[in-house]
C-alpha cells in the first residue's frame, strides 16, 4: 500500500466496457503534486494518473472536484508481456482503492493553509553522498 498527498488537476468520466456480458468500470483522476526549493519556489510539478476500478470504486470520485487536495491510497500492478514485435515489455498500472480529503486545516496551529498551497515531499530526492576513502 503506498499514499500520495496532492492538488486534483482532472477527474476523468467513468468508462464502461463489455466482455461477453460482464461489465467493467475504469476512471481516473490526475492529482498534481509540486517539490519546492530551499526559497519557497515550485522547482518542478508531477503529474501521476491513478485509476479506479469497478463501479464502487469508481463512485468515489463522485464527491471530488478540480483543486481538492486529497490522499490517495493505491497499489502498483505490473505486468511482463511479449509486444507484437516479439519483445519483453512491462505495463505498469497505479491502481486507486481509497480516496480521502486533505483537511486543510491545520489543528495544531489553527492556522489555515492557503488555497494554493501544494503538499511538499516528505523525503525529497537527495544526492548520494561521496564514497569514503581511506589512506
Amino acid at each position: 500500500m503506498y499514499q500520495f498527498k496532492g492538488l486534483i488537476h482532472s477527474i476523468g468520466e467513468t468508462k464502461v466496457t463489455n466482455n461477453n456480458g460482464k461489465m467493467y468500470y475504469e476512471r481516473e483522476v490526475i492529482v498534481q503534486k509540486n517539490s519546492y526549493n530551499e526559497m519557497g519556489e515550485v522547482s518542478f510539478s508531477t503529474f501521476p494518473k491513478f485509476t479506479f476500478k469497478g463501479d464502487l470504486n469508481c463512485k468515489l470520485l463522485d464527491t471530488f472536484k478540480v483543486n481538492d487536495i486529497v490522499d490517495i491510497s493505491f497499489n502498483l500492478n505490473g505486468v511482463n508481456y511479449t509486444n507484437k514485435q516479439n519483445q519483453p515489455a512491462n505495463f505498469t498500472q497505479i491502481l486507486a482503492y481509497k480516496i480521502e480529503k486533505v483537511n486543510i486545516n491545520n489543528t495544531a496551529n489553527n492556522e489555515a493553509i492557503p488555497q494554493n498551497a501544494m503538499p511538499t515531499y516528505q523525503n525529497p530526492p537527495q544526492a548520494p553522498a561521496p564514497a569514503a576513502t581511506s589512506y
